[in-house]
């Protein structure tokens, strides 16, 4: 219950004493099943660049999923394996994500969901059923794709969609120099071993930066539909080097500041988690915040992070929520933020 009796309203840590935690546990979603494997030798199937292609896709709700991210899912009451499913899941087939996300309809100013129009292929890399019949797994996002049309027959689950398959052209004179900028102002987000974030490929680079860029919805959908590295790595060097802090959605009040952005997991900072109804949420993990009323209820129940008990936390200022602080026994701390409740106040003037 968010209205519970808070007991803190700034919370502090020391990310180092966490250095000792198995930041892969994370990663492999270990509160759906013990039994997920969040590495893979499997590559997936692979399309031809301009190729055309038809997928089934699936629409996730401010989740913009990136090549190379994961995407854990749980399906409950899963009982009816056809022909496509058992595809799916054996890796045979790949499927499309779309993000969908409520923008502003300027002729009547009012909220509605619309679809992207750009998206990515994603496979199966691991899944279980379990004994109460609930589907469990996670996705790897593979190449972007942008959609040519999308239709679907009365009673699919799912709408099938023509897409072609995109690639992001480098201009290789002027990344060098964009990268090191970028590393430079976030090297602190990410463990020296983590390979990606080294990575000499100026394209993977690009994508996963703004992959874990800690920015509103539509922002991070912003930086994965364009089509060139060099733009992307612009616009990523442009924003860290405007902002610093991350505001509350409803009242913009300033709830963490960039230097306190951390990796709690393999992944790094900014990864994808789902909650036991399907429900998915993209957060950003920090060792400090400010202006955040706590639950005073605790659990441990399918916490993201096992052997950390978590809480619910909203705005001080205004009573919206979040996200999550998770508490060791010993009093560690981390605290995860929804990205789809920042503020984008620092989109004006942009």
């Amino acid at each position: 219950d968010m209205n519970q009796a808070s007991d803190v309203c700034n919370e502090s840590s020391n990310a180092t004493d966490l250095k000792f935690y198995d930041k892969n546990i994370p990663s492999r979603h270990c509160y759906l099943s013990h039994h997920l494997s969040s590495s893979s030798t499997s590559i997936g199937r692979s399309f031809k660049v301009g190729q055309i292609v038809e997928l089934a896709l699936f629409a996730f709700h401010n989740i913009t999923l990136f090549p190379g991210q994961l995407l854990p899912f749980c399906v409950a009451e899963f009982t009816d394996i056809d022909v496509e499913i058992e595809q799916f899941l054996s890796g045979e087939q790949s499927i499309g994500i779309v993000s969908c996300n409520q923008i502003v309809e300027e002729q009547n100013d009012r909220p509605i969901e619309a679809l992207s129009i750009y998206g990515v292929t994603a496979d199966v890399q691991s899944f279980q059923i379990s004994s109460d019949n609930c589907l469990v797994g996670l996705l790897i996002g593979r190449q972007k794709f942008y959609t040519l049309n999308i239709s679907q027959n009365e009673g699919q689950i799912f709408a099938t969609g023509k897409v072609q398959i995109l690639h992001d052209p480098q201009d290789s004179s002027s990344t060098a120099s964009l990268k090191q900028q970028i590393k430079s102002q976030i090297v602190s987000w990410f463990d020296c071993s983590n390979q990606l974030f080294e990575s000499g490929n100026c394209d993977a680079f690009s994508i996963y930066v703004a992959s874990q860029l800690p920015v509103p919805v539509l922002w991070r959908l912003n930086l994965f539909s364009m089509n060139n590295v060099v733009s992307r790595l612009r616009t990523t060097l442009k924003y860290l080097s405007r902002y610093n802090a991350l505001r509350c959605l409803q009242c913009e009040t300033v709830i963490t500041h960039y230097s306190n952005i951390f990796s709690m997991s393999s992944v790094g900072p900014v990864a994808i988690y789902v909650d036991s109804d399907g429900q998915h949420y993209e957060t950003v993990t920090t060792s400090d915040t400010e202006n955040i009323s706590w639950s005073s209820k605790k659990s441990f129940h399918l916490s993201w992070f096992p052997g950390f008990s978590w809480s619910c936390g909203i705005c001080s200022s205004c009573g919206h929520t979040i996200g999550w602080k998770y508490v060791t026994f010993d009093r560690k701390t981390v605290v995860i933020i929804l990205l789809s409740h920042l503020s984008d106040v620092n989109a004006v003037n942009w």
